[in-house]
Formats: C-alpha cells, structure tokens, sequence
C-alpha cells in the first residue's frame, strides 16, 4: 500500500495535536484538571484493543 506510513505519521500527529489541546482545555475549563489530564496521558490513539494484562491490572 503506498502512502501508508505517510498517512500513520499523519494520523500520528493529528492524536498529539488533539491531546495538546485538550490538556490545554482542562487546565482552563475543568473542575476536574487532574484527572482529565491523568486520562488524557494514559490513553493512546491506536485502534487495537488494550492487553488483558492492562484491563485486568495485574
């Protein structure tokens, strides 16, 4: 497939872009600043499942 690592490095970027900006938003306009962010760093932009090893928290 050509493009392909053209198009992840984009969609890349854009998930950065948007946690940048929605940090951003929290510090401003949450009641909930800590937590927003808290989530905001733990969670990522890829289409796969979490490991079971995760969910399960072990």
């Amino acid at each position: 497939m050509a493009g392909g690592g053209t198009q992840q490095s984009l969609r890349k970027y854009l998930g950065a872009l948007k946690d940048t900006t929605t940090v951003s938003l929290a510090k401003v306009n949450s009641d909930y600043k800590e937590l927003d962010i808290a989530i905001v760093k733990a969670t990522n932009h890829s289409e796969r499942p979490s490991r079971e090893k995760y969910i399960r928290g072990n």
